[in-house]
């Protein structure tokens, strides 16, 4: 299915579960026509996505949480903020790119553990934005006695 922009937001514990869904995705969506909108983590879902959809040669839009300056500017308890501030930001460029009449795909890759990207999910949806949420880490919870 050919999308103009691609949304990936996830855990940032790496799997060889998160590895293969990622390249999967963007094998389905990757063109030299689609961006993918990302964050700019060094590890986890952002990193694989950036990885695998530059490696494609195809473009990325990846948006860092302003952690620094958060920390500089607000002090170190309130600079956790900067993970919110970035969903928002990724949610704001898929509003935006939409509102101009370019259709997208967001597929968002949370763990149990992964409040970020389940504050991802609540603000897309809020957004009025459809959202394919892959749970990472669910075959291994299902296969326990």
């Amino acid at each position: 299915m050919k999308v103009d922009f691609l949304l990936i937001t996830g855990t940032r514990r790496e799997s060889r579960e998160l590895d293969r869904i990622l390249h999967d995705v963007c094998f389905e969506y990757g063109s030299h026509e689609t961006i993918l909108i990302v964050g700019a983590h060094t590890s986890g879902a952002d990193r694989i996505a950036q990885e695998v959809w530059g490696h494609l040669g195809f473009p990325v839009w990846a948006i860092a949480a302003p952690w620094r300056q958060f920390e500089k500017a607000l002090g170190k308890e309130r600079a956790r903020l900067a993970g919110p501030a970035r969903n928002s930001a990724l949610v704001g460029a898929a509003r935006r790119m939409m509102r101009f009449g370019l259709t997208g795909k967001v597929v968002a890759l949370p763990d149990p553990q992964s409040r970020g990207t389940r504050d991802c999910i609540s603000e897309l949806e809020a957004a009025g934005i459809d959202v394919e949420v892959i749970e990472i880490g669910q075959e291994k919870l299902r296969a326990k006695p």
